[in-house]
């Protein structure tokens, strides 16, 4: 820590000191590296190129504590969510400003929107979903559930607030998991494209659309059961209007079929 003080930041540097960082505070649990972390995240717009640095370190300790738990696993993976929320957390409200003021943003929302978007690379790579290996991270099913329930809140989180990179790495992580935990997983799809508030509409993507629609017609072969509840019907119907009133025609010809589909 007094080194961290007197080095001038290059980019080796950064991720030299990042890597020490998160080792002491995610893995040792130190409490002065923890309170370094945390000013940083206090102060994100002027620390982001040292937070990029961290986050992306966090990738290999998200998933930790679910399949092959070593010692002190689950304590690193908690850790490792505290953080990502304590983050989440101060930069909501710059998430929030930019798209209700609009125009071009001020150095603050854009240093958001970097951090955000460097979390959904924690998730999309952590995870495996954006990984071309055949190794996977997670070997059953079990632990691919136990990841999505903790991590849900989180998941919902960064698609509320993000672009369609955000949305689309998340569907494409949901989508992964799907056997694991359908129920959940549907639930996660339509709060990202039923969201309230957040810079762009994945419905305008033209790969969102047939991204979209391919999903919808993965749950009604194999998960049909689960529109026999109103409300998660009524949120399928309302998930698909949001691709049909933004003009795409695969979006129209699986809405004039679905009652067929569901009955």
């Amino acid at each position: 820590l007094p080194i961290l003080e007197r080095i001038s930041f290059y980019r080796r540097g950064v991720n030299c000191f990042a890597n020490l960082l998160v080792y002491f505070t995610m893995i040792k649990d130190l409490p002065l590296s923890r309170t370094r972390l945390d000013d940083w995240v206090s102060s994100f717009e002027e620390n982001e190129e040292h937070l990029q640095a961290v986050i992306h370190r966090l990738r290999y300790l998200v998933v930790l504590g679910y399949e092959d738990i070593k010692e002190n696993d689950l304590e690193v993976g908690g850790r490792t969510r505290k953080l990502i929320t304590a983050t989440l957390d101060r930069i909501e409200p710059a998430l929030r400003s930019w798209p209700m003021r609009g125009g071009e943003p001020t150095h603050e929302e854009q240093a958001a929107f970097n951090l955000l978007k460097a979390i959904t690379d924690v998730y999309f790579f952590g995870t495996g979903a954006g990984r071309t290996s055949d190794e996977p991270v997670f070997k059953t099913q079990a632990a691919q559930a136990a990841f999505l329930r903790d991590n849900a809140q989180l998941i919902r989180r960064i698609t509320q607030f993000g672009t369609p990179y955000e949305v689309h790495h998340i569907l494409e992580l949901l989508e992964a998991m799907v056997p694991a935990e359908p129920m959940l997983c549907f639930d996660l799809i339509c709060d990202a494209l039923l969201r309230p508030s957040g810079i762009a509409r994945y419905e305008h993507e033209s790969l969102g659309a047939t991204h979209f629609v391919q999903l919808v017609g993965r749950y009604l072969a194999d998960y049909r059961g689960l529109f026999t509840d109103d409300i998660r019907r009524g949120r399928l119907i309302d998930s698909i209007e949001v691709f049909v009133e933004a003009g795409w025609p695969e979006a129209r010809r699986l809405f004039q079929s679905l009652p067929e589909l569901l009955s």
